[in-house]
């Protein structure tokens, strides 16, 4: 699994070399939401259940 820091930078290769809205960049985009909102959802849980 590749890190949020070389997914991210990977983004930004793309955003360089293709635009903000080049469909490779949205899919590198997307490929990088999906572990943030992995982490989002795990950070949210353990709020609700320290209430």
């Amino acid at each position: 699994m590749k890190t949020l820091e070389k997914l991210r930078e990977e983004l930004y290769n793309c955003i360089e070399k293709f635009g903000l809205n080049d469909p490779r960049t949205i899919a590198k985009s997307q490929e990088l939401d999906k572990p943030i909102v992995k982490i989002q959802k795990i950070i949210w849980r353990n709020k609700s259940c320290v209430k």
